[in-house]
């Protein structure tokens, strides 16, 4: 491009990268957990400190990106309409370190709705585990300063040693701890990624559309959605044959007993 714009200025004769051909880009699938899968890590994951429980059945529940997750904080919560308002995310930068700023793109600011299950755990988390550790650290509690100028002191998930108490969690931190989660229980890999991916393929799977999954995602529009689970979405419109028989044969049989 910068090469382009100094020919249309006259600054160089012609572009010397015209003809270059640009690399093949390897496709890579999603990977995602079956309903077995998932069953064997929820088993291991109920039996966690109550802190991690609650950050990984949120990831499952969110289908958020793990920086997404770990920029949640309490305003955020709506606790009597059950959803979460997901407006920044936690990023880190060798040469600038941890900061806050806005997701991914501007469809990734989005509400998503909670079941009432994950609603009870947060309710638990918050009263076992992060009031006590906010009140017991109260003079050393750290406040947090996003790129908008936001000052923010009540992060769902926070550092709870060291000196900076009260600062959001490393996104590696999550990444790190379902890495030995997954080797310690002898799970399939475990990375905060897979469960966004599992949350997509059971909405696939169960028929919501691709706009629907798309805006639970916080894609930039449906098209990346397509374009990330086109192998999901053929498996679940190879079914489709299936569900139209299906309802056929129910018709049969009602036409059946009329007769």
């Amino acid at each position: 491009m910068i090469l382009k714009q100094a020919e249309s200025e006259l600054l160089i004769p012609y572009n010397p990268a015209a003809r270059a051909k640009s690399p093949k880009v390897q496709k890579t699938h999603a990977n995602f957990f079956n309903t077995d899968q998932l069953c064997d890590i929820l088993n291991v994951v109920d039996d966690l400190p109550i802190k991690w429980k609650t950050l990984v059945n949120l990831l499952i529940v969110l289908g958020g990106r793990r920086g997404e997750v770990l920029g949640i904080n309490w305003a955020n919560v709506d606790f009597d309409l059950k959803r979460i308002y997901i407006n920044k995310c936690v990023y880190y930068e060798p040469d600038i370190g941890l900061y806050i700023d806005k997701p991914k793109n501007e469809k990734s600011v989005r509400y998503i709705n909670l079941t009432d299950k994950m609603i009870d755990l947060l309710k638990q988390y918050k009263k076992e585990y992060y009031d006590p550790l906010k009140q017991s650290c109260i003079d050393t509690w750290n406040s947090t300063k996003s790129l908008q100028g936001d000052i923010i002191d009540d992060f769902l998930f926070v550092k709870d040693s060291g000196k900076k108490v009260g600062a959001p969690m490393h996104p590696d931190s999550v990444t790190q701890y379902c890495d030995n989660l997954s080797k310690k229980h002898n799970l399939p890999h475990i990375n905060p990624h897979a469960f966004r991916h599992t949350a997509a393929s059971f909405l696939i799977f169960n028929g919501v559309d691709t706009v629907s999954v798309s805006g639970y995602l916080g894609h930039a529009s449906p098209t990346t959605t397509e374009t990330i689970y086109a192998h999901i979405l053929a498996d679940a419109r190879s079914r489709n044959a299936e569900v139209i028989g299906a309802v056929l044969d129910s018709i049969d049989e009602k036409r059946s007993a009329k007769k």
